[in-house]
């Protein structure tokens, strides 16, 4: 609805967030990073933070939400056993229904307005109802090529298309590009494709594992978090570890710390 000058500078509401302050509501976050980075276990641990709820990170969870996860990498058995996982380590409750997954199906899935799978995936939501959907990875929900800027802009036109009709917040997984001495891996700009990649998100959330020594196969290991925000200030990198036994992240290794 539109609004007058006036009006807009007598509404004093704070902006409204899904998840404070990296995940705004009605928003786009885009999680980034180079391969074998834990994007996916990121974007799970969200998923199931949102959906109980419960602060995920260290970061506050404003409200239970519906998650529609669509994954078109790790398939259901992998899927399951994730979950499983992070489901036996934090005892949500609200999780074990708010929670939708579509694993990798031979549905197929797009945001290309007015082709059959954005037809599918309109369907799928519409059929769900969630308040938050989870696309992972970016890459498998179009044909196009991601370096070309016009092919982009008509998959993120899908994207807000569909993330207006269903009143979404929406969370991309996205592989970044190969680290050179002109790419900074911290920095969204690293994502790999077309600059419009980094246009879509209001937030954008990219992991790096630190060079560290060599760890026993069971112990935490430690991941940086770096945060770019259109609608409020940078924050600081952000320390958290993943438990490979539990398959939690958190910003504490201790599990007694990170599921209490």
């Amino acid at each position: 609805m539109p609004s007058s000058l006036r009006e807009l500078l007598q509404d004093i509401s704070p902006m409204p967030y899904v998840c404070w302050p990296i995940l705004p509501l009605g928003g786009v976050l885009v999680i980034g990073a180079a391969a074998k980075s834990q994007k996916s276990m990121l974007a799970l641990n969200l998923a199931y933070s949102l959906s109980e709820p419960r602060d995920f990170a260290g970061f506050a969870v404003k409200s239970q939400q519906r998650v529609l996860y669509i994954d078109e990498e790790i398939g259901p058995w992998g899927m399951r056993d994730r979950l499983r996982s992070i489901h036996a380590a934090c005892q949500g409750v609200f999780a074990l229904d708010n929670l939708v997954l579509e694993p990798k199906s031979r549905i197929h899935y797009a945001l290309e307005e007015g082709s059959a799978g954005f037809r599918n995936l309109d369907a799928l939501v519409a059929a769900v109802r969630p308040n938050v959907l989870i696309l992972d990875p970016l890459r498998e929900f179009h044909l196009l090529d991601e370096n070309d800027s016009t092919a982009m802009t008509r998959v993120f036109k899908g994207l807000y298309a569909l993330k207006e009709a269903h009143n979404l917040t929406v969370v991309l997984v996205h592989h970044a590009g190969k680290r050179n001495e002109y790419r900074d891996a911290s920095n969204p700009e690293s994502l790999r494709g077309s600059s419009k990649i980094f246009d879509v998100g209001d937030s954008y959330c990219i992991i790096e594992r630190p060079v560290t020594q060599p760890r026993e196969p069971d112990t935490p290991q430690p991941l940086r978090l770096f945060f770019r925000f259109r609608h409020a200030a940078d924050i600081e990198p952000v320390s958290v570890f993943f438990d490979p036994r539990t398959l939690v992240i958190a910003r504490a290794p201790s599990m007694v710390q990170i599921c209490s």
